[in-house]
């Protein structure tokens, strides 16, 4: 089953009318429905009868905070995916999150592919926690900064611990260019080729998969992904690059990368031990000379 095979309904508490607004318009746009509230004392009631596929509370809400909201929807059903916000002077944000039993939070101000993010991560916690029992019943998005990519990073962690789902992470690196080439086009290759591999690499992930690039190293945030389905795509990925040439003046380039895979699966495992380990195997892949998947050492 697909995200599209749910009923794609996520209520969303939060004092500000013009976010709600706002989000509305954006989770429209994705064939997602909103059941708003600007207050927290309803939201309860609200989830029993609409029976959203999970929510996102602000923490700080009129009548009752979001993250006692959390705990109370938890206790009823433990499958509805909870995301808090928070704004981002508060202190121990993810302490505060973990305490209320939240599967992710939220850092205020949003960006778009922050939000979508999270919605599309929530509803495919939903379907998998269906799958398994636990319920009583584009693109471009993906690309985030890398400090928002290490928040993930950690909250997903915690959420695999939780729930024993599998979470991967892909190191991808571009390898060195011939040294004449790139004496001659380091300006180009640098503005224009490193973010068309970024894009080209993006391209091979699903919605729910979380990309950040920066210079020569791309990381892809897997969740639900286990070893074997990691290296699958990781493989797609340097298959992929490897057969699109890019031109430079008369000369032409054939792009290869280095990719380190690294699974969380069964065993908790620190947010950046798992990155680390995906840093050193795209290492190993390069020292062996590149256009390769590394999946041990």
């Amino acid at each position: 089953m697909s995200d599209s095979a749910l009923h794609r309904r996520i209520l969303v508490a939060d004092r500000n009318v013009k976010f709600l607004e706002k989000t509305d318009e954006i989770l429209a746009a994705h064939g997602i429905r909103m059941v708003p509230s600007d207050q927290g004392s309803p939201v309860v009631a609200l989830v029993r009868k609409e029976r959203p596929d999970a929510a996102l509370l602000n923490v700080d809400l009129p009548g009752a905070s979001g993250s006692e909201l959390c705990q109370r929807l938890k206790s009823e059903d433990a499958a509805l995916p909870v995301v808090l916000m928070f704004n981002d002077d508060v202190e121990g944000i993810a302490d505060i999150a973990e305490r209320a039993g939240a599967d992710n939070y939220l850092v205020r101000p949003l960006k778009r592919n922050e939000l979508l993010y999270a919605v599309r991560s929530m509803l495919r916690l939903r379907r998998l926690l269906a799958a398994a029992g636990v319920t009583e019943a584009a693109r471009e998005v993906g690309f985030v900064g890398p400090q928002m990519f290490e928040r993930f990073l950690r909250v997903e962690v915690r959420r695999a611990d939780r729930y024993g789902f599998p979470l991967s992470v892909l190191a991808v690196c571009v390898d060195d260019p011939p040294a004449g080439l790139a004496q001659r086009y380091g300006h180009l290759l640098e503005s224009q080729l490193l973010p068309a591999l970024a894009g080209s690499i993006r391209g091979c992930m699903r919605d729910i998969d979380l990309t950040t690039s920066r210079g020569e190293e791309t990381l892809v945030l897997m969740p639900h992904t286990d070893m074997e389905g990691a290296t699958l795509v990781a493989e797609r990925v340097r298959a992929h690059v490897a057969s699109q040439p890019y031109h430079f003046g008369r000369e032409q380039l054939q792009p290869t990368v280095s990719i380190g895979v690294s699974t969380m699966h069964g065993r908790r495992v620190a947010a950046e031990e798992l990155l680390a380990s995906a840093r050193r195997r795209e290492e190993r892949a390069s020292a062996a000379g590149g256009d390769r998947v590394h999946t041990t050492g």
